[in-house]
């Protein structure tokens, strides 16, 4: 199927967009799934039996991604949100203790303020400060998407990309759900998705179906810990969503 769909897509934009822009998108999509599989490959050869599996759906209460990453993965290496990846280092410390690549709460980011409070407001604009006049129409586009996405969900419900039947051709709809990381203590870290979180969030939402982009080295060691040695895993780790199943399965 993903191949067909990969196919249907090249017959599309061939159509709109001509030959040079539709060989382009096909060989950039090839790139990047050639990338996945290949980081797939590597994660289960280093990790065996508590391998972090590509688009491998955990459901969570929005309420437990409590922290934003600052220069997020997603915004800077394109691959990083086509596969799974673990590493180590200060990223999932507070900003203030790293050097550019941290994390701060979610609470604090500016969309989310300026949404909950423009539709708490009735959408009333006069009842937001904007700081600054910098891009201003720009600014209230993007929250009035926030609006109009939390009017969808709240009439039809949160539904998964799967359910909604999104495509993306070479690899699953599961690609485009929340994207997150979880930090070395299992803290779940904001990535990619911001508008359906913020929505979600807004609405009071119970469970979403998030995917994890980047698991901290340390963190990846509870799993593995999960699987091999239990009796050594904290029992306060040991429901964790990214867990609970490994020790299920296991």
């Amino acid at each position: 199927m993903l191949f067909l769909d990969w196919l249907d897509d090249v017959v599309k934009k061939f159509r709109s967009d001509g030959l040079l822009s539709t060989v382009y998108r096909g060989v950039d999509y090839f790139r990047r799934r050639i990338y996945s599989e290949y980081q797939r490959l590597k994660l289960g050869f280093s990790y065996r039996q508590a391998v972090p599996e590509p688009f491998k759906v955990l459901y969570i209460n929005p309420d437990e991604i409590r922290h934003l990453q600052v220069s997020s993965f997603v915004g800077g290496r394109a691959t990083y949100r086509d596969s799974t990846h673990v590493l180590g280092g200060d990223w999932d410390r507070p900003l203030e203790e790293t050097d550019g690549r941290g994390v701060k709460p979610f609470e604090e980011y500016s969309r989310y303020q300026r949404s909950k409070q423009y539709i708490e407001d009735d959408r009333d604009w006069e009842s937001i400060d904007f700081e600054d006049t910098d891009r201003i129409n720009h600014k209230k586009q993007k929250i009035q998407k926030v609006a109009r996405l939390y009017d969808k969900i709240k009439d039809e419900g949160y539904r998964s990309m799967r359910d909604i039947g999104i495509r993306r051709p070479l690899f699953p709809p599961e690609r485009e759900e929340v994207r997150v990381a979880i930090g070395r203590k299992g803290e779940f870290i904001f990535q990619d998705g911001r508008h359906r979180l913020i929505a979600s969030k807004l609405l009071g939402i119970e469970e979403i179906p998030v995917v994890v982009l980047i698991r901290h080295k340390e963190w990846q060691e509870k799993r593995e810990k999960a699987v091999n040695n239990l009796e050594e895993l904290d029992q306060k780790y040991r429901k964790h969503p990214d867990i609970e199943y490994l020790i299920q399965d296991s």
